[in-house]
């Protein structure tokens, strides 16, 4: 008994089956795929930082032992992979940190923010996979939205049922129509043909398909502005919590870690946590936390101390 097997028989026949997957599945808009790569080309033309996802064999790279010191060492230390010495590379928070943050950033939703999802019960998935690689992990044509219950099956290998592979190459398929990444973004950095053949896939499946596209909500990057009233309910939040609470928790409560385990009650009682962490769950939920590091980082003749300051700045550069 293969439950494979039972999902597809709940179609007419397996191309119904592909197709429904197909068409439930988002892509992201065309304009904003560039958007993200010329980003990306602008990274790699300014010697800066590129997101990857981690993998047990870094620490063959670089003297650390688990994912939180490989993390902890791309922050703090300007580092390549080997074999890859043309990327300064950054481990990702939790394996899709920045990519959440980048979707965000260029059609305004939230994907996989838990409660706080403005598209919920979707999953994010790399098309290629190649999350290890600085090139694909957070370029969007690269990424799509799987409604989770159809997700599992982009996880499994090809030779698990003939479905798999199917489903996989007909995204793939469609990418390349949609993208064309390899020769509109891949050749543009030192590959030397490497993923060539990747890309040249031969057509399993000529069906037509409704493509549906992430709809945009707006982009929250590009002229950060912060309204009076804005202005004053951050204050408000950031007067319950205070800054440096936030400041330390934000990236913990972003990855939906489990902050009683990252806190240590030397500086507060117990109501006062949860009074803060009340306050910090609210920031997020009334998608202000962004512009509250914008006014932590820019206020004058602040009062916190200048490695507090300076973290606030680098969260906000990263995240927003």
């Amino acid at each position: 008994m293969d439950a494979i097997n039972q999902l597809v028989d709940l179609f007419d026949s397996k191309d119904e089956f592909v197709k429904a997957f197909v068409e439930s599945t988002l892509f992201f808009p065309p304009d904003k795929v560039k958007e993200r790569n010329d980003e990306l080309k602008k990274l790699h033309e300014n010697d800066q930082r590129f997101h990857i996802r981690y993998s047990p064999s870094f620490k063959d790279h670089w003297p650390v032992k688990n994912k939180r010191e490989a993390i902890d060492y791309t922050k703090e230390e300007t580092v390549s992979l080997k074999g890859l010495p043309d990327y300064k590379i950054r481990i990702d928070n939790d394996g899709n940190y920045k990519v959440r943050y980048v979707i965000k950033d260029k059609v305004g939703h939230k994907v996989s923010w838990g409660k706080n999802s403005t598209i919920k019960n979707y999953t994010i998935s790399h098309v290629w996979g190649y999350a290890h690689h600085p090139l694909f992990f957070s370029s969007l044509w690269n990424i799509v939205l799987v409604p989770t219950f159809f997700n599992f099956i982009l996880d499994k290998s090809d030779d698990v049922h003939p479905v798999v592979g199917e489903v996989k190459n007909t995204i793939k398929q469609k990418c390349i129509e949609l993208y064309d990444p390899y020769k509109s973004f891949l050749t543009n950095f030192p590959i030397d043909g490497e993923f060539k053949k990747d890309f040249n896939l031969s057509s399993i499946n000529d069906s037509k398909y409704d493509i549906s596209f992430v709809e945009s909500k707006g982009s929250s990057k590009e002229h950060i502005v912060i309204t009076n009233s804005e202005e004053k309910r951050i204050k408000e939040l950031l007067g319950r919590m205070g800054n440096k609470f936030f400041i330390e928790y934000f990236e913990p409560y972003a990855n939906e870690k489990d902050l009683k385990s990252e806190f240590t009650f030397d500086d507060y009682t117990v109501n006062s946590y949860n009074t803060r962490l009340s306050t910090l769950r609210t920031i997020f939920k009334e998608d202000l936390e962004i512009k509250a590091l914008k006014l932590i980082s820019e206020k004058e003749n602040s009062r916190l101390s200048p490695e507090t300051l300076k973290k606030a700045s680098e969260l906000f550069m990263e995240y927003k």
